[in-house]
């Protein structure tokens, strides 16, 4: 639908204006506070400019429903670039964009479902990789980023009838260091 379009079109035009404005604010402050012994011109060379670069990963793609993931990363000064990612689901029959209302198929107690299963495994997957306990480095990333609430699982999608993936992108369970982190789960949760 043109409305479906136009929200993923405002979601990279945005990230443009944005990664606009701010590497250029981040490059004067930049210049202007160099010191002497610094060769930083007004304007970036090639090899100094910042980036903006988006992808979109299809996760499925059939009769009934399309998946995908928009990831955009930015630079634009400091320690590392920051990434963000949309997910979007659209029923192709219907021609609406699927919410995770559609998905819920009523069950009230979906989100809290959600939110017990995926801090289960993500406390086990994050231990793992962090290869100590959870307690170590801190859990408080996890438990407020599983909250059951609604907007810290909007990030979603549906690789396949029957299956549920959602996408916890940096920092929102875990530090940086982790990158983000997904769990796919059966529908319907149980």
């Amino acid at each position: 639908s043109l409305e479906f379009n136009k929200k993923i079109a405002d979601i990279v035009k945005n990230s443009i204006k944005e990664q606009s404005v701010n590497s250029e604010d981040n490059w004067m402050s930049r210049f202007e506070t160099k010191s002497p012994d610094d060769k930083i011109e007004k304007i970036p060379n090639k090899e100094e400019r910042f980036q903006l670069e988006s992808s979109v990963r299809i996760i499925r793609n059939d009769k009934d429903v399309i998946s995908f993931i928009l990831d955009i990363y930015e630079f634009s000064g400091g320690a590392h670039g920051n990434s963000s990612i949309y997910t979007f689901n659209y029923n192709v029959v219907n021609q609406k964009e699927i919410t995770l209302k559609d998905v819920s198929n009523g069950d009230q107690n979906f989100i809290k479902k959600v939110s017990d299963k995926t801090r289960d495994i993500l406390k086990k997957d994050l231990a793992k990789r962090a290869e100590v306990d959870l307690e170590y480095f801190g859990s408080e990333m996890l438990y407020s980023g599983t909250e059951p609430n609604e907007e810290n699982f909007s990030l979603f999608t549906l690789p396949e009838e029957g299956k549920i993936t959602f996408h916890f992108p940096s920092y929102q369970v875990a530090p940086y260091v982790f990158g983000a982190s997904e769990v796919t789960l059966d529908l319907p949760i149980k």
